[in-house]
């Protein structure tokens, strides 16, 4: 499309205001991921190159002396082809930029980062009567590496994103196969065991692979599809929890209240029936289900224990059964949670007690 280039630099400045507004809320671990991940993405490199460490590190104090100059900056309009977009306005710059082939995606993340990116337009289609759009080669993006968001009525999928997070796993499934030759298995179901060689040899991938391409052409694209049933199941939740539930989560500010409420609703998503669980379910999707389970963290973990405890059956048996209660049992958990936390803050009540309790009962 004629004009990329300048429609991709107005991005990248506003992609650069939010880094430096917003890098501190990751872990360090997180952010050196991001970072790398980023040089990778502006470098045109692909998730597999190694690059030398000098080469990243000057890198990174260029991004820190950018970072501090933009750090009081405001977000600036668009210009496409002669309009001018506020930088949260998608819908209006995607219906000029969709039939040209191109994506532009803006939205809140964690911690409500603001996050913006520019990418080839792989395909959009309607499901459940949102409309999904799939990115392919970006040309802007930010720290943030959210494989799928939902903003209204609009799903969109970020496939650069998706294999960044598959290669990850594949490095750390051949590293420990490199490591189980010279020590004891580890116990069926832990992380980084037979979970994760389940997921890569379900879908004929083995440790030792060639090809980085195929690899991820054989994983990441049909990963992406699951991704996108969790925000088919955000929505759908999204509409039975009502507005209260975003003034509960907005209106709270304790660092465990956020998390909490986020991942009572991410098991609402993914166990529903429109969800990512179902999707897997209903499909028999064994490597889907292995990654699920090694993408468990925080208190989302805590809260979709009765699945992990399946799972460690499910490796034994290759029964299904199991799995399917256990995802409907962390539903009507997650349900109970989300409905009494609304009826208190209905009644003007402090939550923070109640998602203490919860917490303490998880573990």
């Amino acid at each position: 499309m004629e004009g990329l280039a300048l429609i991709a630099r107005q991005v990248k400045r506003n992609c650069d205001i939010s880094d430096a507004k917003s890098w501190g809320f990751y872990s360090i671990c997180g952010l050196l991921l991001r970072l790398r991940e980023l040089y990778l993405s502006e470098h045109g490199l692909r998730p597999w190159h190694n690059v030398e460490q000098s080469l990243i590190g000057s890198w990174i104090g260029e991004k820190e002396a950018l970072w501090k100059a933009l750090a009081g900056e405001d977000y600036s309009e668009i210009e496409i082809q002669g309009s001018r977009f506020e930088p949260f306005d998608s819908a209006g710059m995607n219906r000029i930029l969709v039939p040209r082939g191109l994506l532009y995606g803006a939205g809140y993340g964690p911690h409500m980062k603001a996050t913006f990116f520019l990418a080839d337009l792989m395909r959009e289609e309607t499901i459940d009567g949102l409309d999904i759009y799939i990115a392919g080669r970006e040309h802007a993006r930010d720290l943030s590496n959210a494989v799928a968001m939902l903003k209204e009525d609009v799903i969109v999928a970020r496939l650069e994103a998706a294999r960044h997070l598959i290669w990850q796993k594949y490095e750390e499934y051949r590293t420990k196969h490199m490591k189980s030759r010279e020590a004891p298995p580890l116990p069926a179901g832990t992380k980084g065991g037979e979970a994760l060689a389940l997921a890569f040899e379900s879908y004929g991938i083995g440790p030792d692979e060639a090809g980085p391409e195929k690899v991820l052409n054989a994983v990441a694209l049909p990963e992406l599809e699951v991704y996108i049933r969790h925000e088919l199941g955000e929505a759908a939740e999204g509409r039975k929890l009502g507005p209260r539930w975003a003034e509960l989560l907005m209106g709270t500010s304790d660092p465990k209240a956020g998390p909490f409420l986020r991942a009572v609703k991410d098991v609402l998503a993914d166990a529903s029936e429109n969800g990512m669980l179902r999707y897997i379910i209903d499909r028999r999707k064994t490597g889907s289900l292995a990654f699920y389970i090694l993408f468990l963290s925080g208190y989302r973990k805590l809260l979709s224990r009765p699945l992990e405890d399946a799972f460690k059956e499910f490796l034994i048996k290759n029964d299904w059964g199991p799995i399917e209660e256990a995802a409907r049992r962390a539903y009507e958990n997650a349900k109970r949670i989300s409905s009494t936390l609304l009826e208190l803050h209905r009644a003007g009540k402090d939550v923070f007690p109640f998602i203490e309790e919860s917490i303490g009962k998880l573990r």
